[in-house]
């Protein structure tokens, strides 16, 4: 989320896992959950109801604007589940475009203590 504020993006993380509607500006459950804009609710509204299955949302859905971008984090191992493919192709089938996705790879350093890059 952070990155995308980087390059002048609103958004949020989804809940997905929990097949529920809320939203942080935060990693989910860090802290208070927020309501995003009635149109990009409407937006989400659309693509679930073309999904037709719990979870999947990818982790961070952002605007700048008229552009929409979500964004997957995937650690090193991690692959895109059923669901996730199945919300990318409800996505499009409303009108976005696949260069509206992007999957970010996360890892660890040898040292524990430090944190993902």
């Amino acid at each position: 989320m952070r990155l995308a504020e980087e390059q002048g993006f609103e958004g949020v993380w989804l809940d997905s896992f929990h097949g529920s509607k809320k939203y942080w500006n935060t990693m989910p459950d860090a802290g208070p959950t927020v309501v995003i804009p009635p149109e990009r609710q409407a937006l989400l509204d659309r693509i679930r109801s073309r999904h037709e299955k719990r979870g999947g949302a990818w982790d961070v859905f952002a605007w700048r604007g008229d552009e929409i971008a979500f964004v997957e984090a995937k650690g090193p191992k991690d692959d895109l589940g059923p669901n996730q493919r199945t919300w990318f192709a409800a996505a499009i089938a409303e009108g976005l475009p696949p260069d509206a996705f992007t999957i970010v790879e996360w890892t660890w350093g040898s040292d524990p203590e430090e944190p993902p890059q």
